[in-house]
């Protein structure tokens, strides 16, 4: 690998993370509108809904086109799912922006709390970072919200270049964007498929961050994003 250049992250559980986590945000919206099911309910159908409604025709056109429009109707589809699945058949235009809004802001958001200092020890190194995100515009919000986004030089959501993890194409695009190489960079995620993998299959080294301890023997793993910092020394 050549000499390190630029780190880049994972937004959602590797940076910033829920508290409390979505099925639950949406149990506590859905009691403001009535809703009388329990906070089991709401993460049983959530967690039964999710792979099948992120994969589904509209999400990915949304995404290929770059239509924010399109992924917003996809949303409000989904939130509509997950209410009809707890019993609430009906959710109106209110109902819904109060969800999609909740995932914004600083309410539900915090920070790890080992990310400023990697950041701050990262631009001593004189490392270029940035964030790679299956994400849309959203995610600059919060990252502005919980004072992430001026720590960063570039940040890359799926939903503006019209591809997301594992496609090669957005670790290619952001670190073109950032006017790095892919081999003179390292992407750290906590999923092993979409991040790990699919960097490494990019030509960026992939590092997991699995902050519940579990070490992958086939993949680099740390459990603090501070390791980081003597990973890049070893390299460099």
């Amino acid at each position: 690998m050549n000499k390190i250049e630029a780190v880049f992250f994972d937004a959602h559980n590797t940076i910033i993370r829920l508290s409390p986590e979505a099925p639950d945000i949406y149990y506590l919206v859905g009691k403001e509108y009535g809703s009388k099911a329990s906070l089991e309910d709401y993460r049983t159908t959530y967690n039964s809904l999710r792979d099948e409604w992120f994969s589904h025709p509209l999400r990915l056109e949304a995404i290929q086109s770059q239509d924010h429009d399109k992924r917003k109707e996809w949303w409000m589809l989904f939130v509509k799912a997950v209410y009809k699945g707890v019993g609430l058949d009906s959710v109106s235009d209110e109902h819904f922006e109060r969800v999609y809004n909740s995932f914004t802001g600083t309410q539900y958001w915090q920070v790890f709390d080992d990310v400023l200092e990697t950041l701050e020890l990262l631009k001593k190194m004189n490392i270029k970072l940035g964030v790679i995100s299956n994400w849309d515009t959203r995610l600059m919000k919060i990252l502005k919200d919980v004072d992430l986004f001026d720590k960063f030089e570039q940040v890359t959501i799926s939903s503006d270049v019209g591809h997301e993890k594992p496609s090669p194409k957005i670790f290619m695009i952001a670190a073109k964007n950032l006017e790095v190489s892919l081999n003179s960079s390292i992407y750290v995620g906590d999923s092993p498929e979409k991040d790990v993998v699919a960097a490494n299959n990019a030509g960026m080294k992939g590092i997991l961050i699995s902050r519940d301890r579990v070490n992958y023997s086939d993949l680099d793993t740390i459990f603090d994003l501070r390791d980081l910092i003597n990973y890049i020394k070893k390299d460099n």
